[in-house]
């Protein structure tokens, strides 16, 4: 599909064509969202949030993100591994505050 001109892969995704012509759209895991199959698996909620926790990464909602998109992101950070700055998240913002204010800037919090 990537090198068909982009007018010719609209009428295929809107004929339906898609699913005669590659076979992933035929699977019904392609048109439900990581919710509902989630919530299909199990109906322990941290479960359901261990199986979820990328939706962060990916900055949307369970509810929108297809299955494909999450499975794709799963399996890239547990093939790659995940990175995490040593010191823990504070770390970043330690560094990034510091490089700030030592260009003149100020980084002003506001906590309710």
């Amino acid at each position: 599909m990537k090198t068909l001109p982009l007018w010719l892969v609209k009428v295929v995704i809107r004929t339906g064509l898609i699913k005669l012509l590659v076979p992933a759209y035929r699977d019904k895991y392609v048109t439900q969202s990581t919710y509902d199959i989630v919530s299909g698996l199990t109906q322990n909620p941290d479960l359901r949030t261990l199986f979820c926790h990328l939706y962060l990464v990916l900055c949307c909602s369970t509810k929108e993100l297809t299955f494909p998109i999450m499975a794709g992101c799963f399996f890239h950070y547990n093939s790659q591994g995940e990175c995490f700055p040593k010191g823990g998240v504070m770390e970043l913002a330690r560094v990034l505050v510091s490089s700030i204010e030592r260009r003149g800037g100020r980084v002003l919090v506001k906590v309710d």
